[in-house]
């Protein structure tokens, strides 16, 4: 598609295939691969789908108010040098690529200065663009452990290192078992337990994993959960003393997880929880 005169380049969105960001300290690269984005460097992982399309989209849509100045002079006074702007460089369907340095924000900040890397004109772009391009690695990437539908979950074992639940779904009816004791579970704390493990996510990566600080074969809690369209098995270890944060480790992931407390806490229940009333009265007497 043939994009308008005011428009900073000249490609759309649906053609971005790579987006090389440098800035400060920072290199990342995200490619696109079969329609699907990916974080290839520092590391390589699956990026998140959104951030990935939506950069793609503005970068396409930046739109000029005016032309600044074209002296190089000035491009200290507007952080568009390289050392000092945010280096974008983007790849589209095979031609050539456009590289093109961001600035400071104006002082209404509804404006970006901006340039690209082989001109010395720098023009004052609508929108503020900064944060969609200074994320941190580990933000750019999908920070999904585990995904599924709420209502295709059919069963789940809880385990401790001393204990195990099984969680069965017979008939719409939550069935508990702990060893020989067999009881209906409370429907609304297994809601609870569905409604966290259905979509569980990280806040940061650990992909060089200390084994000898962190011992996997021996978890603090072990979530085992079935669903009509797979399994997925999740171990946790706190990740100091005060535990207020967790790693997770799930079988097949080419890295560890870290979950926060309250993640935590809402997998790892309580097996009284899910006694019902009558039950939880009588253990109490």
């Amino acid at each position: 598609m043939q994009r308008g005169s005011d428009y900073f380049v000249k490609f759309d969105s649906a053609g971005v295939q790579k987006v090389e960001v440098k800035y400060d300290t920072m290199d990342v690269v995200l490619e696109k691969r079969s329609d699907q984005w990916w974080v290839t460097k520092p590391v390589e992982y699956p990026a998140n789908q959104t951030f990935g399309a939506d950069m793609a989209g503005k970068i396409a849509d930046l739109k000029i108010e005016n032309l600044i100045t074209e002296q190089p002079s000035k491009q200290g006074m507007f952080n568009v040098t390289d050392s000092a702007g945010i280096t974008v460089t983007v790849y589209d369907n095979g031609r050539p690529p456009v590289t093109l340095v961001m600035g400071k924000i104006d002082e209404g900040y509804r404006h970006t200065y901006m340039r690209l890397a082989d001109s010395n004109k720098i023009y004052l772009i609508k929108g503020v663009y900064k944060s969609y391009f200074t994320r941190n690695v580990k933000d750019w990437r999908d920070k999904t452990i585990a995904k599924y539908d709420a209502g295709d979950f059919r069963a789940f074992v809880l385990e401790y290192p001393d204990k195990k639940m099984e969680l069965t779904l017979q008939d719409s009816v939550w069935i508990a078992r702990i060893g020989n004791e067999q009881f209906e579970a409370k429907k609304n704390i297994v809601d609870r337990l569905v409604n966290m493990a259905h979509n569980v996510q990280c806040f940061d990566f650990v992909d060089a994993l200390d084994a000898t600080k962190f011992d996997f074969s021996k978890p603090a809690f072990i979530l085992r959960a079935t669903t009509t369209t797979g399994d997925f098995v999740l171990k946790l270890l706190p990740e100091n003393k005060e535990a207020n944060k967790y790693l997770v480790e799930k079988e097949g992931a080419p890295t560890h997880f870290v979950i926060y407390e309250s993640t935590a806490k809402a997998l790892m229940k309580d097996f009284d929880e899910f006694r019902p009333d009558k039950e939880t009265a009588k253990k109490s007497t």
